[in-house]
């Protein structure tokens, strides 16, 4: 999707998103992407302002002064994990309710439809406005779920460094 049909999308989802449940779409998708920007900002802290340690550093290198420094990076790198499976929980709330949400108005309309040919012309312009946003939501799903699907990717490598950081700290 590119920027300005992006920008386009969520002007209109913040007029009016849609609800599934109670649940406002447009917030819920705002709320996962600030979570995916403090993932960003937490990765950024541990790998490139704070000094990793590398696995070729040997234990009787690490100077006992820096010890404490190290240990704070590793708050910093179980805040990250944390604000990870933060994040992909709230993307996958996100993904569940735009595959739910956009089937179960479909199938109301067309139940709705079914009965009148004025529905369609009397219907409620907010309730098609919905549903236009449910659809394009839908169409989303392939960027939300390579969203997913990098954030499982990340997750997983960062958890094999921070076990490595962990055993030297501890040694």
């Amino acid at each position: 999707m590119d920027p300005i049909e992006y920008g386009h999308y969520a002007e209109r989802l913040e007029r009016g998103g849609p609800k599934y449940n109670g649940v406002n779409l447009h917030h819920l998708c705002s709320d996962t992407s600030d979570a995916i920007w403090r993932v960003n900002g937490a990765f950024r802290d541990v790998l490139f302002e704070a000094l990793i340690i590398g696995p070729n550093i040997g234990v009787e290198e690490i100077d006992p002064r820096t010890l404490p420094r190290f240990h704070e990076h590793l708050k910093d790198m179980e805040k990250l994990q944390w604000l990870l499976a933060n994040a992909t929980q709230q993307l996958d709330q996100v993904i569940y309710i735009a595959r739910h949400v956009t089937e179960n108005i479909t199938e109301s309309i067309v139940a709705d439809e079914t009965y009148s040919w004025k529905t369609a012309l009397v219907r409620d312009f907010k309730a098609y406005r919905e549903m236009q946003l449910l659809w394009e939501t839908k169409d989303r799903m392939e960027d939300l779920l390579g969203l997913r699907h990098n954030l499982t990717v990340i997750e997983s490598a960062l958890e094999i460094l921070f076990e490595e950081q962990r055993n030297v700290i501890y040694k």
